[in-house]
C-alpha cells in the first residue's frame, strides 16, 4: 500500500508492528502492509573491495598496575646430619735417637802470601831538620847618624825552608816553633878614637827585651886603614807563625860602617859579606805525611770440609701413660705425656 506524507507517496515500506492498521500522523496516512513473506535465499557474496588505507597507530595505553606477589611457599625441613665416625687411637711415638757425633772439621787452608809493602811516602818538611834559613849581605852599610837607630840590610839568601827575608831586612818565620837566630857582623872604625856600637833585635817592630850587645871599636890604624872587628851574637826564642825579626844598630860616630869585601884574586878567596844571618828551628812539631799502605795480599784457598759423622742408633721406645697414673683419656687416644727419663 502507498504512503502519503511530508515527503510524498511511497509504495515501499516496512512491515508495521501491527499489520493491516492505518495510522494518520504528522507525515500523512500510513497504510499498513500485510504479513511479510518468508526470506528468500541469500544471494552470492560479492567480490571483496580494496583494502582501505591503514589508520594511524593509536597512543599506547597506560601500563596497568603490577599484581601482588604471591606468598612464598613454606621451606621444607633440613635433613639430619649424619654422625661423625670415631677417631682411632694414635700409636705410641718412639724416643728420639741419640744425635750422631759431629764430623771432624777439615784442615784450614794455608794463609796466602803477604802482599808487597807500599813505597815510603816523601818525608815532610821538618821531619829531620825542621825549618831553617841562611842569609847574607854584600854591601857596605855606613852609619848615617848617631841619633837614630838603623836597620841592618840582609839582601841575599843562601838557602831556606820555612824562613825567608821580606822587604830586604825582615827575617820572617812561616811556621811556629823555637828557633836559634845567629848573626855575624863585620864592623869597621875609621875614626882616630875608640868608638862604640850597639846591636839588638826587634820583632814585629817592637824591641825584643834584653837583646842588645854593645862593643868598643879601637881607633883606626891609619887615615886610610880602619880598625875592623867581627862580632857574633846568638838568640834562642819561640816564634809564632808569620812573626818577623829585624836586626838594628846604632853607634857613637858616623865613621862606623858594616863593611864587605869582594872575592880575593891572589890568592883566590870568597867574598866577605858585611852580615851573615842563620835561623834554625831547634824544636818542631810537624811530621812528613805517612806513605800509602801497600795492597793486602790475596787470601789462601779454604781447606776442604770434613765428612759428616754417621747418625747414631735410635733409642728404645718408652711406655706412654698419664702422669697421674690413671687410665688413658679416651678423648685423646690415651696420650697425655711422654716420659723421656728426665730429659
Amino acid at each position: 500500500m502507498a504512503t502519503s506524507g511530508l515527503y510524498g507517496s511511497s509504495t515501499a515500506g516496512v512491515v508495521p508492528a501491527n499489520p493491516g492498521a492505518e495510522t494518520t500522523g504528522l507525515y500523512g496516512t500510513t497504510v499498513r502492509f500485510g504479513v511479510t513473506g518468508p526470506t528468500g535465499p541469500t544471494g552470492p557474496t560479492g567480490s571483496m573491495g580494496p583494502t582501505g588505507v591503514t589508520g594511524p597507530t593509536g597512543n599506547t595505553g597506560l601500563t596497568g598496575p603490577t599484581g601482588p606477589q604471591g606468598t612464598q611457599g613454606v621451606t621444607g625441613p633440613t635433613g639430619n646430619t649424619g654422625g661423625q665416625g670415631s677417631l682411632g687411637p694414635t700409636g705410641p711415638q718412639g724416643v728420639q735417637g741419640i744425635q750422631g757425633i759431629q764430623g771432624i772439621q777439615g784442615v784450614a787452608g794455608s794463609t796466602g802470601p803477604t802482599g808487597p809493602t807500599g813505597s815510603t811516602g816523601t818525608a815532610g818538611a821538618g821531619g829531620t831538620l825542621g825549618y831553617y834559613g841562611s842569609f847574607y849581605d854584600l854591601t857596605d852599610q855606613p852609619l848615617a847618624n848617631i841619633t837614630t837607630a838603623q836597620v841592618v840590610a840582609i839582601g841575599s839568601t843562601a838557602e831556606a825552608n820555612g824562613v825567608s827575608i821580606v822587604n830586604g831586612d825582615e827575617i820572617t818565620f812561616a811556621y811556629a816553633g823555637t828557633y836559634s837566630l845567629t848573626f855575624s857582623i863585620q864592623i869597621s872604625n875609621l875614626a882616630n878614637s875608640v868608638e862604640k856600637a850597639i846591636f839588638w833585635v826587634r820583632t814585629n817592630n817592637v824591641d825584643y827585651p834584653d837583646s842588645a850587645t854593645e862593643i868598643d871599636l879601637q881607633a883606626r890604624k891609619s887615615s886610610t886603614e880602619p880598625n875592623r872587628q867581627v862580632i857574633t851574637i846568638n838568640y834562642v826564642a819561640t816564634a809564632a807563625a808569620g812573626q818577623q825579626v829585624q836586626i838594628y844598630w846604632s853607634g857613637s860616630s858616623t865613621d862606623l860602617r858594616l863593611e864587605s869585601f869582594a872575592a880575593g884574586t891572589s890568592p883566590v878567596s870568597p867574598a866577605v859579606p858585611s852580615v851573615i844571618v842563620t835561623a834554625v828551628q831547634v824544636m818542631y812539631t810537624q811530621l812528613g805525611p805517612t806513605g800509602s799502605t801497600g795492597p793486602t795480599g790475596t787470601f789462601g784457598p779454604t781447606g776442604p770440609t770434613g765428612s759428616t759423622g754417621s747418625i747414631g742408633p735410635a733409642g728404645p721406645s718408652t711406655v706412654i701413660s698419664n702422669l697421674d697414673g690413671g687410665a688413658p683419656d679416651s678423648n685423646y687416644g690415651g696420650i697425655t705425656s711422654i716420659d723421656c727419663g728426665g730429659v
